[in-house]
């Protein structure tokens, strides 16, 4: 959004810490930076979203191989 002032532009702007995203590991919807959280929630929230219902995240192959990869996400890596 900008408005302009006797011929110079002001801008505004937000930065957003980003949007609240599912976790499998613990059922929670909460912001994170985890890489395979994000790359589920993209999926889900577009050609997921109809196949791979979050009621039944439990038994779903697909939300506990998510867990599992969110996990070695979040474990420090050893050089």
């Amino acid at each position: 959004m900008s408005k302009i002032i006797q011929g110079s532009i002001l801008s505004r702007s937000i930065m957003v810490k980003g949007v609240k995203i599912y976790d499998p590991r613990d059922n929670s919807w909460k912001v994170s930076d985890n890489p395979a959280l994000i790359l589920a929630d993209l999926a889900y929230r577009g050609y997921l979203k109809t196949s791979w219902r979050l009621d039944k995240a439990s038994d779903n192959p697909f939300w506990t191989k998510i867990g599992m990869l969110a996990n070695s996400c979040d474990s420090d890596l050893k050089t």
